[in-house]
C-alpha cells in the first residue's frame, strides 16, 4: 500500500512583522478616502441644483410676462432674477421652445432700487423671493 503523507510542514519566514499591524496599505486607505470625499462632492452638486435648467433670458421678457400674468414664482438674487412661467413660453432661438424656468440679468443695483419697486407693484399672483448673496471673506 502506498505511505500516507505526513502533514504540510509549516512555512519557513513566519517571523515576518509588518508596520501596519496588518492592516491594509496605506495607499489603498488614501483612495478610499479619496472616493469618499469625491462621492460627498458629487451628491452636493447633485442636491445643490435643485432640479432643472433655466434658460437665459432678457429682463424686458421677463418683465412683459409678468405684465401678463403668466409668472408662477420669482426670485430676486443679486443682479439676477429667476422663476418659473405658470404656463410655458417659446422664445425665438434653438432650445427656446416651452420655457418655464428662467434666469434673467438685471443692470447692478437695479433690483434695490426702481426695477426691484416696479416688479413688487406689478407681480400680480406670482410668488416672490428674496435671496440675500452671502459674502464669505
Amino acid at each position: 500500500m502506498s505511505e500516507q503523507k505526513g502533514e504540510r510542514p509549516s512555512r519557513r519566514n513566519t517571523n515576518r512583522t509588518t508596520n501596519n499591524g496588518g492592516g491594509m496599505r496605506f495607499s489603498r486607505g488614501l483612495f478610499g478616502w479619496f472616493l469618499f470625499l469625491a462621492l460627498c462632492a458629487a451628491l452636493f452638486l447633485l442636491l445643490n441644483n435643485r432640479g432643472g435648467q433655466y434658460i437665459t433670458l432678457n429682463y424686458g421678457d421677463v418683465l412683459h410676462e409678468l405684465d401678463s400674468k403668466n409668472v408662477k414664482l420669482l426670485s430676486m438674487e443679486n443682479d439676477q432674477i429667476k422663476g418659473e412661467f405658470r404656463q410655458p413660453v417659446t422664445y425665438p432661438g434653438p432650445g427656446m421652445s416651452n420655457v418655464t424656468r428662467f434666469r434673467a440679468d438685471v443692470p447692478p443695483g437695479s433690483l434695490s432700487q426702481q426695477l426691484g419697486v416696479y416688479i413688487i407693484e406689478r407681480r400680480g399672483p406670482a410668488d416672490i423671493m428674496a435671496e440675500i448673496a452671502r459674502i464669505c471673506w
